[in-house]
């Protein structure tokens, strides 16, 4: 209560409205890239007649898509991607394919075992349908929730009637709650990197050097892995946290420091996410050819196949493995007005 100058009072009333801003919705914006292993490891060094003949063009041509896939999904958009929906192009007579997709709320990519060559059978083949149904699967709903990444899985496994066998790795983002949601199986992984620095990452499954969990159709391959044998992780992620997630084309030849700083660097430099991608599958692929790069590949290989006597004199391989390389790269985004 104030008194006035002519000696009236005035109450004055102070009133304070609390506005609750709205639930975001979670999601990211992915970018993934690709190149497909080609047949020549070094330049002339398999052709009968040289790198510049007829032949090695031929190689160089040939519309082999590999034996890597993935899958973008958005739940919001009723959009989605994947390995079916690209083409193959090429820079410098080198292959490779690419793909983005706004306000995704799911991931995938695998990598077809290429042992199946063998016996005739496309390596990439099965992978690249286990990642289309994977997707499929991610649109389903139970307990009005969408599907967790390794309920996707087995239901892409026991429905993908092929043979073949792969690894997988699939990522899913809670709308609400940033918490992302990740299956993996294999060699292939993830990183979940914040300000620069990595927070979580996945673990390759192998049985030994080489030898990575694979999953495939029972039908064709009884002693495959299931999908159940997936290790699941859990990870609270914030707005503007990235997510690589990639084949074992990026982590044979290049270690996962060397993965972050690059990432971090690019983003950092305002750099498109398709930018991103391909700038990570670009330096794995420089490295894969580099006859004396020390890469975590030639460092598995110095371990494991080396004598120990030789080992104790310092001998140590070099090189990088040439193979199909694929990688996304997301980043976490929040939609107020979604």
């Amino acid at each position: 209560i104030v008194s006035s100058p002519n000696g009236s009072q005035e109450r004055i009333y102070t009133i304070r409205i609390k506005r609750e801003l709205p639930t975001p919705i979670f999601s990211f914006d992915a970018a993934v890239f690709g190149r497909p292993k080609t047949f020549v490891r070094r330049p002339g060094l398999y052709l009968s007649q040289g790198p510049d003949s007829e032949e090695a063009n031929k190689i160089r041509e040939m519309k082999q898509m590999g034996d890597d896939a993935f899958f973008l999904l958005s739940r919001f958009e009723n959009q989605s991607l994947s390995s079916f929906d690209v083409d193959l192009e090429k820079d410098d007579s080198w292959s490779f394919y690419s793909g983005y997709l706004e306000r995704a709320s799911a991931i995938g990519i695998a990598d077809g075992v290429g042992g199946w060559k063998d016996v005739g059978v496309d390596s990439g083949d099965y992978s690249k349908h286990f990642m289309f149904v994977t997707k499929e699967a991610m649109t389903l709903e139970e307990a009005n929730s969408a599907l967790t990444p390794v309920k996707a899985m087995c239901f892409a496994q026991a429905t993908t009637k092929k043979p073949g066998t792969t690894t997988a790795t699939v990522l899913s983002l809670n709308k609400t709650s940033t918490l992302l949601s990740a299956a993996n199986l294999g060699d292939s992984g993830f990183l979940v990197l914040r300000n620069g620095r990595e927070i979580a990452r996945s673990r390759p499954q192998t049985y030994e050097f080489n030898m990575p969990y694979q999953l495939g159709n029972q039908d064709f391959e009884e002693y495959c892995n299931a999908a159940e044998d997936a290790d699941v992780y859990s990870v609270p992620v914030r707005e503007g946290d990235v997510i690589v997630a990639a084949t074992d084309g990026v982590f044979d030849n290049m270690s996962e420091g060397k993965v972050t700083k690059l990432v971090t660097k690019c983003i950092d430099e305002g750099r498109e996410l398709k930018e991103v991608a391909r700038a990570l599958v670009d330096e794995a692929f420089r490295m894969s050819l580099k006859p004396n790069a020390r890469t975590p590949w030639s460092r598995s290989m110095t371990k494991e196949t080396l004598p120990r006597w030789k080992r104790a004199l310092g001998c140590k391989l070099r090189g990088g493995k040439r193979d199909d390389i694929t990688a996304v790269v997301a980043v976490v985004r929040g939609d107020y007005n979604f």
